[in-house]
């Protein structure tokens, strides 16, 4: 999947959620710890003599040295943001060439050291100083001029959509048509020498800034290079956790009685509304309105079945929201996922108690409900919350844990439509949500709450 944000304009990058690696180079003379400073920070091995200089630096007095004789930097353990599939990506560094090798040598190379990929990413220098782009073995593209010597170059390989395009100090020199899957190798990517056959090519200079980005194509036509460090965050305020694990995000913002529901995730899906739910600018949490569900059980929104909202075993999720509840209901249902035979999760708010229900078959009869006694008053704006946390379950009530934690150890695999305003498809009075909900949020992958928390402000608009 490629994703796209709409808000680039913040002083940070917007996309540091992507980012799966990210070496500044910074440091000492002579030292040889060198800092992945990604969101998931990766273990990076110095081998031979590679090392920290400050004798040449594109930003911040250093860069990583390389002196032609084998060696190399490894990025260790096995990384699968590292693995690129079939996305946009980008591969992207400076590089000061001292050198041309007296053959064709890597600069970076998933292959990783005598690993087998065959279509690993392997960013090359000939020895006449084109830039070359190989697919294993095989070469695929090169560049229509060459790399300067003793020169600060931006380089940049980027995959956008079905496109690959190789840039030299923010200029096209190289593009084709590229519908490839991607893969590493065995020992993930490592820089400075050719993976295949490391002590015999070996690159001769320095390099800054090395940034990889899954799933964005940062460049899409000519640029001008980055002039200043690349950021290691996004604008103060947002979501660390947004670009890969935010699977669905309902402001409710808009004008009242409008029926467009917005889903403001990274991987925005169709938000259906049906019967009367709407915008309303009767209540809201932040700005100036919310979902409003009435009495009727036909209200509801629908979003159709996505991966990103199915919950597993094997993940941490965090589904919250803010709700006003307009009268008592058995359960008030805000939110539910599958539907007839094939039941997966809901999150309610009864007249005294929270309720996270889970199928482990996909049928009634294979219920998990956890349900603990919490105040939950009408005409009041409160926050509430159902954390995974490994094998347990912890619902909170404007940032305090209500009760003990459940347990949560198996949920049917299945994948329906996810609802918001009732439970799933089924019609009654009783499961239906009579109020107002703002700012849903649902996160894959991440216990966003694992003790008592202060709640949050308005959710970020990206």
């Amino acid at each position: 999947m490629t994703y796209k944000l709409t808000n680039t304009s913040q002083p940070a990058d917007p996309y540091y959620g992507a980012v799966s690696l990210l070496l500044h180079n910074d440091g000492a003379d002579g030292s040889t710890e060198i800092f992945d400073s990604s969101p998931d920070p990766k273990t990076v091995t110095a081998v031979g003599n590679a090392q920290i200089s400050t004798t040449q630096s594109k930003w911040n007095g250093s860069s990583l040295k390389f002196d032609g004789s084998g060696d190399y930097v490894e990025v260790n353990g096995t990384n699968t943001s590292l693995e690129m599939g079939g996305d946009s990506w980008t591969v992207e560094m400076w590089i000061y060439q001292i050198q041309r090798p007296s053959t064709t040598t890597s600069i970076y190379d998933s292959l990783g050291l005598n690993g087998a990929a065959t279509n690993a990413i392997r960013i090359r220098i000939d020895s006449l100083g084109y830039l070359k782009f190989y697919r294993y073995s095989s070469p695929v593209l090169s560049s229509s001029a060459a790399i300067p010597l003793t020169t600060w170059t931006h380089v940049a390989v980027v995959k956008d959509g079905s496109t690959l395009n190789v840039y030299l100090s923010g200029t096209l020199v190289g593009s084709i048509g590229d519908t490839v899957t991607y893969t590493n190798g065995l020992n993930r990517p490592i820089l400075g020498v050719d993976g295949y056959s490391p002590p015999t090519a070996a690159f001769n200079g320095y390099i800054d800034d090395l940034r990889v980005t899954k799933g964005v194509a940062r460049y899409t036509s000519n640029f001008t290079p980055p002039t200043q460090p690349f950021f290691n965050n996004f604008k103060t305020g947002y979501d660390p956790h947004y670009f890969y694990d935010v699977s669905l995000l309902l402001k409710g913002d808009g004008t009242n009685g409008s029926t467009t529901i917005v889903d403001s995730s990274f991987d925005p899906k169709t938000v259906t509304a049906a019967g009367n739910a709407q915008i309303s600018t009767a209540q809201s949490k932040f700005g100036e309105s919310s979902i409003r569900f009435t009495v009727d059980s036909v209200d509801h929104l629908a979003i159709p079945a996505s991966t990103s909202l199915q919950i597993t075993v094997a993940e941490d999720f965090t589904v919250e929201a803010w709700i006003y509840l307009l009268g008592n209901r058995t359960y008030n249902y805000f939110v539910a996922k599958g539907g007839g035979s094939s039941r997966e999760w809901s999150f309610a708010a009864g007249p005294t108690n929270l309720i996270f229900y889970w199928s482990t078959n996909g049928l009634g009869s294979g219920d998990q409900v956890v349900s603990r006694p919490a105040d939950l008053p009408l005409n009041t704006w409160m926050h509430v919350a159902a954390v995974k946390v490994g094998s347990s379950i912890k619902l909170f009530k404007d940032g305090i844990q209500q009760g003990s934690d459940g347990t949560f150890t198996s949920i049917y695999g299945g994948n329906g439509t996810t609802w918001v305003g009732r439970f799933m498809d089924y019609g009654a009075i009783s499961h239906s949500f009579n109020g107002h909900v703002d700012d849903l949020r649902i996160t894959k992958g991440v216990a966003r709450y694992t003790s008592n928390f202060t709640p949050p402000g308005p959710l970020p608009t990206y």
